[in-house]
């Protein structure tokens, strides 16, 4: 099946797609998804270019999921995964395992509330922030462009850094050149040596 949206929309509730090609597009037109999506194979294409569009989805995919995060100030707040299916349960319905790849791009003011651990196949970051709100680690294979990493916490005088919410950020492969990941926390410890001990841990 192919389902190509292409208009402003205001959609709640879950999303399955089994095999279908499926493009959301908010043509410039402020929009909203909120609900999760499942993907055991297909492709999903959500484009949201419009001024504070929203999407709030925990995605579990295979196949294909493309996330363009264009629009001004637009706000992504959920996690992404590949859907784990057991093998041998395709091979009682007679299927092989299809690839998978998980795609995101943020614009220069967009953003992404990251609530739980995600792998992402490429991030191309073209300004925007990640925020870590919740524990586990989000894993990156190709990374391209400039972004900022935020992290929520609080420091003691001394300059030991206490976050919020841990889980690793790694990167396994950055591609081209002029590439940049700030690392920013709202950590505050009142002086530049214990600050400079911060910005250490961060970096760790």
């Amino acid at each position: 099946a192919i389902v190509n949206m292409s208009s402003g929309f205001d959609i709640k509730g879950s999303i399955e797609n089994r095999g279908g090609a499926v493009t959301l597009s908010d043509m410039g037109k402020t929009s909203t998804l909120d609900g999760d999506i499942t993907q055991s194979d297909g492709t999903l294409n959500l484009k949201l270019r419009g001024d504070n569009s929203t999407l709030r989805s925990n995605i579990r995919a295979r196949g294909t999921v493309d996330i363009d995060l264009a629009g001004k100030n637009a706000v992504f707040t959920g996690s992404v995964k590949e859907l784990t299916q057991a093998a041998t349960l395709l091979r009682a319905a007679g299927m092989t395992e299809s690839s998978s790849m998980r795609n995101v791009t943020l614009g220069p003011t967009a953003k992404w509330n990251v609530t739980g651990a995600s792998d992402i196949t490429s991030l191309n970051a073209r300004g925007g922030t990640i925020v870590r709100q919740a524990n586990g680690d989000l894993n990156i294979v190709n990374f391209q462009g400039k972004a900022k990493v935020f992290y929520k916490g609080s420091a003691t005088a001394d300059g030991t850094l206490m976050l919020a919410h841990d889980g690793k950020f790694t990167v396994q492969n950055v591609l081209g050149t002029g590439n940049a990941i700030a690392f920013v926390t709202d950590a505050f410890s009142g002086s530049d040596e214990a600050d400079e001990k911060v910005a250490k841990s961060l970096a760790q």
